[in-house]
This record gives structure tokens, sequence and C-alpha cells, in this order.
């Protein structure tokens, strides 16, 4: 510090005024010099820094080994240590990262710094670096701070003549407002977000808030700017998680900002920054042209001002219904020509383990479309029967196109019900399946549909996952009121919704697809002629199956895209039919009617399954335990599993949100559990609103879960008093918490 000021390091600096206001009890009746003597003989050894320009205690606990020494009186201070050897390699200062600054610049090696007569890439970057626009920490840019201080109003001239990095550095010790240094931190919101942070600031502890997350917030996993989500990065990417948790990166946003920006990896779930840089040319334009450096500081700096738009929409609009069944019925015709010469083969070689039965009113190239899914979904040997009510078009010559199925001719047209009862007594195989003609199956429908008639004795009838040609839901099993009317479950949904995608027993399920016992079914008579010609049959069979003790599964698993009302051939028609039909219905079956419940908004949530009343179960964990994500997800997945397996139903909400894909989270969970992938605490009121005395009994996942969650179900007006709850955590965060509350003069909850 006392070499001439052209041979000096720039770092080399005791700044005696700062260092009197940083220490006015010292500097009182000291002038410059023996302020000077006094640090060098006393302050450096209490671990007083010289100047703003280097942290005396950043540097000691970076480097726990020189602290050693210096506690040895190997060397008088940290900053001893980095004049004599430090400057060659470690960084002096949390805002400067040496490593870093060697890495992105290639003539920053210290062979080339020793012959331009610097001392080290510290003192390059205070003499030049800093207005070169290079980069010595991604925290900080000279550039982007720079326009934060002009745009603010303050002294350009202070800042020209110090350097952006030099002043930002000053600035940390006086009254001015903390500027923001670079598009990767948020300092406002994040001192508005960590109540910690503004603790530590406010106590001394912290400097601001940039200064809290580089030295405290980051090894916290605090969340430096609302665009990113620490816990989500790293529950979505494995290899960071693993890279952090093995000591190479500090955390997770340390490997985003510094690669993963570069390789488009998402940092939030709400944003993707591969559609993002694809969906705008804007910000293709501004990357090729280097006016920034990613998509991320795009979307931070300009994307989200100019609304540009950073994730595709969570629903895909629509396709009005009226063109779907076009494109529906379009799609029949366009492969109608297939038929002429490749004849769908339902010749069976071995005794059938499927009949399949199906009514033909005209309709030809819709049949064809259902009948060469069917062959494509299960290349088994089924017993195919086909009954023609007097059709009139190229369904009259059937045979040509199709072989090895039963046909049976009706000179007329009695309907759906006679035809499918006709069809019944011709039956050959120990299941029959009720197939309508204007369908196409999902993938592995039909397998899927056997293996839950077969799981269990009691089950007379399995259906599945309708979905209407526009993609929306026709019904994900459906409801019988009291009053007699019916209500397909989850009708417009998303096919994907969580209330669609767990298996439950139910009232009913469509004769669009109904795959049931023949045995079962020809000793109830098969449908009954009271409600022919077609409508409520369905409901009535599954009813008395019911009544049989049996019964009727909706499983997810059987998916069938249905073009509704394809096979009527007037939609107002068969309204009617409905509605007289049900008036049999209701006359028929009050004794059933008697305890289903009435019709009532919001009531098709109790009313959706016929099992698990007084045994139903809210599941609350960080995220959807899946297995591989580990650290006590393992054990949480078993508890799902457990309590699932004891005949209860079980919500599962994650608390953060679901950051998996759906085939993980339905996958790895119990096929009976409803997985809430749509929900978070920020949706857990309005899922109690909506479900209100819903769930018997409510299990917490993990101490800081209940802490937040309380006031919710509090608010909701749940009592743990009548609603029992579990707290499920490790015997060591009871240990700890019931130390911190002694530690805080309070009782242990």
């Amino acid at each position: 510090m006392r070499l001439p000021a052209e041979q000096r390091p720039a770092w080399a600096l005791f700044d005696p005024v700062w260092y009197a206001l940083r220490h006015p009890d010292i500097a009182a009746g000291r002038d410059e010099a023996a302020l000077l003597e006094y640090y060098l003989a006393v302050g450096g050894r209490l671990g007083h820094s010289p100047s703003p320009l280097f942290d005396e205690g950043f540097y000691r606990t970076s480097n726990p080994d020189i602290a050693a020494l210096v506690a040895e009186g190997g060397y008088a201070s940290g900053f001893d240590h980095f004049c004599q050897y430090g400057h060659r390699g470690l960084s002096p200062h949390w805002l400067f990262d040496d490593t870093l600054y060697g890495d992105l610049h290639a003539d920053m090696s210290l062979e080339n710094l020793d012959r331009h007569r610097c001392f080290g890439r510290y003192d390059h970057w205070l003499k030049s670096g800093q207005r070169e626009q290079r980069i010595c920490h991604f925290l900080f840019d000279s550039a982007f701070y720079r326009r934060e201080v002009e745009a603010a109003g303050e002294g350009a001239a202070r800042l020209e003549s110090m350097g952006p990095f030099v002043h930002y550095l000053y600035a940390l010790w006086d009254d001015t407002p903390e500027r923001a240094t670079s598009p990767y931190f948020d300092p406002a919101w994040y001192a508005a977000m960590h109540e910690s942070a503004r603790d530590d600031i406010a106590e001394g502890r912290a400097r601001n808030a940039l200064h809290h997350y580089v030295t405290r917030g980051e090894a916290a996993g605090f969340d430096p700017v609302p665009e990113f989500s620490e816990r989500y990065h790293l529950d979505t990417y494995d290899d960071i998680a693993a890279a952090v948790e093995a000591g190479v990166f500090r955390s997770g946003y340390h490997h985003f900002v510094r690669y993963g920006t570069l390789e488009l990896r998402r940092p939030r779930a709400d944003i993707d920054l591969i559609y993002y840089r694809d969906t705008n040319p804007r910000v293709r334009n501004d990357l090729a042209a280097g006016a920034v450096r990613d998509a991320f500081a795009h979307l931070r700096t300009i994307g989200l001002r100019e609304g540009l738009d950073h994730c595709p929409p969570e629903r895909v609009p629509d396709l009005p219904e009226r063109a779907a069944r076009q494109l529906f019925e379009l799609r029949a015709r366009n492969q109608s020509a297939l038929f002429a010469r490749l004849r769908v083969d339902f010749a069976p070689s071995a005794p059938p383990t499927l009949s399949v039965i199906m009514v033909l009113h005209e309709k030809f190239e819709l049949t064809m479309q259902a009948l060469a899914s069917l062959r494509a979904n299960f290349p088994g040997d089924l017993d195919l029967i086909l009954i023609d009510n007097g059709s009139t078009d190229a369904t009259a010559r059937i045979e040509t196109y199709v072989r090895g199925a039963t046909i049976l001719r009706e000179p007329g047209n009695p309907g759906f019900l006679l035809a499918c009862n006709r069809g019944l007594r011709e039956v050959r195989a120990p299941a029959v399946l009720y197939l309508n003609n204007d369908v196409e199956l999902g993938f592995g429908a039909i397998a899927a549909a056997l293996r839950r008639l077969a799981s269990a004795p009691d089950i007379g009838a399995v259906g599945g996952k309708v979905i209407r040609t526009h993609g929306r839901l026709q019904e994900a099993g459906s409801i019988v009121w009291a009053d007699g009317s019916t209500q397909g479950y989850l009708r417009d949904a998303s096919p994907l919704a969580p209330e669609a995608n767990f298996v439950r027993d139910v009232d009913f399920c469509s004769g669009v697809f109904l795959l049931c016992r023949t045995d079962l079914v020809r000793r109830l008579g098969g449908f009954d002629e009271a409600f022919r010609p077609a409508y409520y049959e369905e409901v009535d069979l599954c009813v008395r199956m019911i009544e049989a003790g049996f019964r009727v599964v909706y499983d997810p698993d059987v998916t069938i895209h249905h073009l509704e009302y394809g096979s009527s051939s007037n939609a107002e028609a068969a309204m009617q039919q409905m509605r007289r039909n049900r008036r049999v219905f209701v006359r028929k079956h009050k004794a059933f009617l008697h305890f289903q419940q009435a019709p009532a908004p919001g009531g098709e949530i109790r009313a959706r399954a016929r099992n698990g009343a007084g045994r139903r179960l809210l599941f609350l964990e960080d995220t959807v335990p899946l297995r591989r994500l580990g650290s006590g997800f393992v054990r949480a997945n078993d508890v799902v599993h457990a309590i699932a397996d004891a005949g209860w139903q079980v919500s599962v909400l994650p608390v953060n949100g679901a950051r998996h894909d759906l085939m993980s989270q339905f996958g790895d969970l119990p096929e009976t559990a409803e997985v809430l992938h749509d929900r978070s605490i920020m949706t857990l009121p309005a899922l109690l609103a909506e479900r209100p005395g819903f769930y018997d009994a409510v299990w917490i996942s993990r101490t800081h879960n209940l802490m937040r969650t309380a006031p919710i179900f509090e608010a909701a007006g749940i009592d743990p008093a009548t609603t029992p709850f579990v707290v499920d955590t490790e015997a060591v965060a009871a240990t700890r918490e019931a130390e911190a509350a002694a530690l805080r003069g309070e009782a242990a909850f």
C-alpha cells in the first residue's frame, strides 16, 4: 500500500475516510496516518477490511485454511495473505469471482497479466475490466448497473471516475437506495419476499439484498428473482441437483445463470425458454444481434415488459365441436377406400376371450373406422357380433369387408336395445363388450378393461373415459341423482384433469363402451325392453348389477373417442326418448333412488364415487411424492400406497405444485389416488371451499407444511377436534422445533 501509485495494485488500498466511518470509536483522535498504523497493527487481526474493495470477512470465510493461519499469527490478516499470495487466484470480494473472470476471458491468464504489469485478475478488473463490458460475476453487469444509476438521476460523473464496480462497492456503505446490478437479480423483490433477508439487513448482518443473497440466501435456497424457482429447478433437473449436492455448483441458480440459460432449461414451471425463443422473432433477432446474452435475460429485461409469450397456453383453445365432428367423420370417409382390398379379419383361431356386440344402422364409414380401431386395439381372439338394423348403405354388404363376424340382419330398425338383446343370445365369450359404431379406441383400452373386470369377482361392469371429438370429456363415469336424472361426470373438462384419472366405483358407465360379465348380464335378462328403442338401458342394467351385489368400475386407462350422437339420425329425437325413459327408470328404481343424492351445485364431488364415504383423506406433501426424488419422498409414496391399500380414497395435493410429467405422477402413485397435479398451496383455499366437509382426515407430510397450511385449514373451518390430522415428520425435525421453541422461550407444540 506504500508503493508509488503507478506501481501499486488497484486493490492495495487503505481508505482512511471510509475506515473512520466504519469505526468511529477508533477514528476518534487519530489522523489518516495513525488510522493506517492502527489497521496494520491491530485492525487487520480484528477482521477489519481496509477499504470497500476487499471484504475481510468473506475472504476468511471462503478460505478457512487461511483464516486458521491468521488466527495462528502466520498472517496479519486475510488481506495480508491476499497481498502476498491470494491475488494470484483467490476472490477478494463476494462480488468478484476470480475463477469466472479467468474462464470467461482468455487473455486473463496470470502469465499475460504479469506481462502487462497487473497484480492478478482483480487488479485488471479494477483498473480497466469494469469499464470494458467484461464480466466478473454474473450478478454484476457494469453496463446494466450504469443504466440503473443514470435512470435514477444519480451522479454519472462520480460513477465514470470511479468505475461502475467501485461505485457500487462504495454505495453499499452509504444511504443510496440499492440499485439492480444485473438482469439476474431483483433486489426489491428479493427483500420483499424473504423476511429473514430483511431482518439481516436491518440488523447489519447483510449490507443489502444482493449481499444477503450471495453470502446467505443462495446457500439457503432462496429465489433471486420471481421468474426462477430453486426448488422447481432442482426437482426437475436431477443432474443439476446432483452437481449442487456434490459441491460443483453453489445452487441451481448458479448453474442456471452460467449454463442453464444457454441450454434453455426451464427456470420455473410456467416459463419455457425454448417456446419463448421460437415463438417470438424479436427474441431471436435480439439474441442474434448480441443485444442480450440469453433468452432468460431477454425475458426479464424486455419480454415481460412487452408481454411476449413465454409458455405454451395451459389449455389449447378448443376446436368448435361442430368442426371436430366433421373432421371425425371426414377421417372415417377418407380411409374407407382402404377396405376395398384390406379386409378386417375377426376370425378367431381359438375360443374367444371377448364377445363384442355392435349395432349398426347406416353410417358405414363410421362403422368401418370403429371396427378397424377394434381390431388394432385387441389382437386376441374375439367374437364379433354385428346386428344390422335395416341399413340401406354399404352396411348391407358389410360381410364383403369384414371376415369372421357373426352378422345378424333385421328387416327394419327395431332400435338399439332389442338388437343388443338379440346379439346377447349369440355371445360365446365370458366377457361381453357393448360398443358403439361411432368410436375410436385409445391405446390398450380393451386389454385394460379386461384386466379390470378380472381383478375382482364382484366387478360386474367396467367403463372408461369417453372423450368427445373436440378433445373434451363426455364423461369420466356417470352419476344417477335421486330424481332419476343422470350426469356424465366432468363433462367438458380436460381428459387430463386429476378428477378424471383415478379408478373408482360409479353408478353407471355409458353404453358407448360397457364391458360386462356375460353370465351376469344373461342372469339379469340383458337390457330391459321397457326402455326400447334406446336410452337409459345401460343405466338400468348397471343399477340392477349394483342391486345384485356387483360393482360398476370406472377405469381411466380405458379411453374412448366418441362422435356423440353419431349413430343417431336425430339428436332432438334422442333427447325426447331420454326424457321418456327417465320416467320409466324412476318408476322402476324408487328404492335405489331413495339412497341417491339429490342434484345440487357442487354435489358431483360426493356423487362421483360409490365407494369411499367416511374414508376420504387429503394428503399434503411438498410435491407429488415420486419415488425417484428420494429425500423422504420414497417413504411418502409408500404411505400413500398403504393408505390406499387400506381402502381410503386419497387426494394428493403438492403444496409447492407438481413439477414432473403427468405420466410419472399417475404411474408412481396408486391407481385409486386422485393426484391433484394442477393444485398447490395457492389453490388449497379454493379446493376446501369446493369440497366442504368432504375429507374425513388430513395427512400432512413435513412440519413446515403444517406451519404453512394450518391457517388455511383454520380459515376453512376444519377443526382437528372433529377432522383428524396426522402430521408426518422425522423425529429429528420435532426435536429441532422443540429446542428452537425453548430458545425463544415458547412452549413446544
